[in-house]
């Protein structure tokens, strides 16, 4: 029987964050000086296609806290987080992006609302590094706008869940060699799994508008996630008029 309804004290010491990651990446050093603050029990896992030198994980304080766990093959992405996922004894998963940042408060934030809501998906406020162009502030309003309205997360914003309920949807789907997260996340909607923000914020680089242009990113990526959100939105409109 499950027991997602009931609140859980402390779901930190029982937390596994994922977090895939490229040999070429450099600010995952930053995101995990975030999270040596994480209490015994909780586990962090570097998932990716190549071995990272473990000499940088020695200058990480805490350090017994992180893994690194090699994945090769093209889909390593959605092969390495669901391996982590799977595996794991741990309770609640919280996948990040490799060039994430996270304040303190969010941490709190987070703990709560998996203390008190176990059964949902719960994500962050997406803001964005000083990294990039100057616009980027109606970036992350459209972000918060597209979560408010449609009731969307995307891997960027930090999904937090159960194990329960990762299991639930199935994992991620290793066919894909894009959009996982928000595949997943559509399919977590139609199995009635409520998503819920927590309303704290979660920084991301925006080193890829910087370099490819800001006008020229921005469209880039409003046509892929339209384009997704359409096809996939269609979909779960069309399974809820089936079941009802």
């Amino acid at each position: 029987m499950s027991t997602l309804s009931e609140p859980v004290n402390e779901p930190f010491k029982s937390l596994h964050v994922i977090v895939p990651i490229s040999a070429d990446e450099k600010l995952w050093r930053d995101l995990l000086n975030d999270l040596v603050s994480l209490p015994a029990g909780s586990r962090v896992s570097l998932v990716g296609s190549q071995i990272l030198n473990t000499d940088e994980l020695e200058k990480i304080k805490n350090k017994s806290l992180f893994e690194l766990v090699h994945m090769p093959g093209e889909n390593h992405l959605a092969t390495g987080m669901n391996h982590a996922a799977f595996s794991t004894h741990h309770k609640f998963l919280w996948f990040l992006h490799a060039d994430s940042k996270i304040p303190k408060s969010t941490l709190a934030n987070l703990q709560k609302a998996l203390r008190e809501k176990p059964e949902q998906i719960h994500y962050c406020q997406l803001q964005f590094l000083d990294d990039g162009p100057s616009l980027m502030f109606l970036n992350s309003l459209a972000v918060q706008l597209r979560s408010k309205l449609l009731n969307l997360s995307f891997g960027h914003q930090g999904l937090a869940l159960s194990k329960e309920q990762f299991e639930h949807v199935g994992g991620f789907d290793e066919e894909l060699k894009a959009d996982v997260v928000q595949d997943f996340i559509w399919r977590a909607k139609q199995k009635g799994i409520r998503l819920s923000g927590i309303g704290s914020p979660i920084y991301t680089s925006a080193r890829f508008y910087k370099e490819k242009g800001w006008g020229r990113a921005t469209a880039q990526r409003f046509a892929k996630e339209a384009k997704g959100t359409l096809i996939k939105g269609t979909r779960y409109l069309v399974d809820r008029a089936l079941k009802s």
